[in-house]
């Protein structure tokens, strides 16, 4: 009996509290907002004008509060951005310019070296008789026996003297060694008139024009006249002989 008195009383007061509960239920914001306006509508005025401002600046403070408030759950959920964290930048390794492969693509002009030659030998002889005359003159009297014997005649020169016998032709080398042999100390000592050019005379060696000149310590003779003939063969001019001890 006890046992069931106690049950009973316990259910009673679990009903009990369960309707005081009820009764003491917390009502949402509206209600009380919708009161607050309600109460402001029926009271006009100032005091309706300053609850009205209450009320708008309440409603501003609970939404700015509610705004920050989310913002910052919702950055502690998120955690930091990945904007903020720096991003490892891979290296590049170098490109290739295009000037680099154009260069190995197109091949590199190189310069041409131009073939030199020696300038070629120039003829025998001279092309008149002036300028064998000339070329006579600057040979005999600087002794350059190289330009001499390109001066000699093919055909032969002979050493003559007056009224007296020549000697046989020699050949280019061989009057150069006939000159060379008789001159002091093997340097010529000559000076020769390059003009006039005068005709052949008989009592000379072959030829068709003469020069004068004078030479010194030739042989045994300290001083004699020397005519240089000259001779034209097949269009150039020749030196093809000497006539020594002449008449002037």
């Amino acid at each position: 009996m006890d046992q069931e008195k106690r049950l009973t009383l316990e259910l009673a007061l679990e009903e009990r509290l369960s309707s005081d509960l009820g009764a003491l239920a917390v009502r949402p914001y509206s209600y009380f907002r919708e009161a607050a306006m309600q109460q402001i509508a029926e009271k006009p005025g100032p005091v309706g004008l300053l609850l009205s401002f209450a009320r708008v600046a309440a409603t501003l403070v609970v939404a700015a509060l509610f705004a920050l408030a989310a913002a910052f759950v919702l950055l502690n959920l998120r955690g930091p951005s990945p904007a903020a964290s720096p991003t490892p930048i891979p290296s590049s390794s170098p490109t290739p310019t295009a000037a680099s492969s154009t260069a190995t693509a197109s091949p590199t002009a190189t310069a041409t070296p131009t073939p030199t030659s020696s300038s070629p030998i120039a003829s025998p002889g001279a092309a008149s008789a002036q300028d064998l005359a000339d070329a006579l003159k600057v040979a005999l009297e600087n002794s350059d026996y190289a330009s001499l014997a390109e001066l000699v005649s093919r055909a032969g020169w002979t050493a003559g003297s007056y009224q007296a016998e020549g000697t046989p032709r020699m050949s280019p080398q061989e009057t150069i060694d006939f000159v060379r042999a008789r001159a002091k100390d093997g340097r010529l000592s000559a000076t020769v008139e390059s003009r006039p050019l005068l005709p052949h005379e008989t009592y000379q060696p072959l030829g068709d024009l003469y020069v004068r000149s004078i030479w010194r310590d030739f042989g045994t003779v300290a001083e004699q006249n020397v005519d240089l003939v000259l001779r034209n063969d097949g269009g150039r001019w020749f030196w093809s002989g000497v006539l020594f001890r002449a008449p002037r």
